[in-house]
């Protein structure tokens, strides 16, 4: 049973906390970060309220976030993992952690909706889904591409976007066509990312 029962549980604790390190911590920092929800899910709430009890600047942005990395990783707790995404999906990024390629969203109806290039192809595709999908309330598909050198990851993501034009693109995208005659290899096959509440 944690220590912590609620968010607004947690927001006092930590309230508390500031009032009486005043010195060292702005209590105007607490609602900048959602820490229950970063925290419920990695079932890390009472090592928490432990830790920032005794050394309260982990209240601080950058100072919890590299706790938080920290803590996952010495726990063997998966860092790719969210409640909103799929096994396949967080598995997939785990494989795909060290390798350089493109990857790109299509959504349910296989419309490229964004396209990205990564020397650490897992790493960017977690962070490129909260960047932009996070709130997004349809089911979303991962496709990649592995090459073998960050050159031609490069290369294969201007083609990409000149051949799909994702909508969520802002740069690397133009009117015209391209002229050039440079071969796209298939991406992979779909894997869903987000878990979709039905609507009944």
């Amino acid at each position: 049973m944690s220590f912590i029962k609620s968010k607004e549980h947690l927001n006092n604790y930590l309230k508390k906390l500031t009032l009486e390190n005043s010195h060292i911590v702005d209590a105007s920092i607490i609602p900048s970060i959602d820490f229950y929800a970063e925290l419920s899910h990695l079932g890390l709430l009472d090592v928490f309220t432990w830790a920032v009890k005794n050394n309260p600047l982990i209240l601080h942005e950058n100072e919890f976030f590299h706790w938080l990395k920290f803590n996952t990783l010495s726990v063997g707790t998966n860092i790719y993992y969210d409640k909103r995404y799929t096994k396949e999906f967080i598995d997939k990024m785990e494989d795909l952690k060290d390798l350089p390629g493109i990857y790109a969203f299509f959504n349910k109806d296989d419309i490229c909706l964004y396209i990205g290039t990564s020397i650490t192809l897992g790493e960017r595709i977690n962070t490129s889904f909260k960047e932009r999908f996070v709130n997004y309330h349809m089911t979303l598909y991962l496709k990649y591409l592995l090459t073998q050198t960050r050159s031609d990851a490069f290369v294969l993501e201007t083609v990409a976007i000149a051949k799909y034009k994702p909508a969520y693109n802002t740069t690397g995208k133009y009117d015209d066509e391209l002229t050039i005659n440079i071969s796209l290899p298939d991406f992979s096959n779909p894997i869903a990312c987000n878990l979709v509440k039905e609507i009944k």
